[in-house]
């Protein structure tokens, strides 16, 4: 099976149409930091393994758990087509995991270039 096949955002692509998508995989290890709070989103990540926590201090200074993702999941196809929007908390892998990332240059060109993806 194609890897981006098993995001729903790709689900509608036939097999040829996914092999023309070029794309780069990037392994992280557990604790690595994607994006901090306030930080300008620059692109969007699919989970292909592992979990991805979005954390905040909350106002007692405890760390606080906004968000979990997983395989399947994808993060930043928000934040990347405003203009003004940080992450909302720091986007940190919880153990080994592996991320396929587009750029919004790269997103835009494969939205705008199948119809299906709209």
């Amino acid at each position: 099976m194609h890897p981006l096949k098993q995001f729903d955002f790709f689900k509608d692509l036939s097999d040829d149409e996914l092999k023309v998508i070029t794309f780069h995989t990037r392994t992280l290890m557990k604790n690595e930091i994607i994006g901090h709070r306030g930080e300008k989103c620059h692109q969007v990540g699919f989970i292909i393994s592992g979990e991805i926590d979005m954390e905040s201090i909350n106002e007692n200074g405890d760390l606080q758990t906004m968000a979990k993702l997983t395989s399947g999941d994808c993060f930043g196809e928000t934040l990347i087509f405003t203009s003004k929007a940080g992450y909302p908390g720091d986007v940190v892998c919880k153990g080994t995991t592996e991320l396929i990332l587009f750029s919004k240059a790269e997103m835009s060109r494969l939205i705008m270039s199948n119809e299906k993806l709209f």
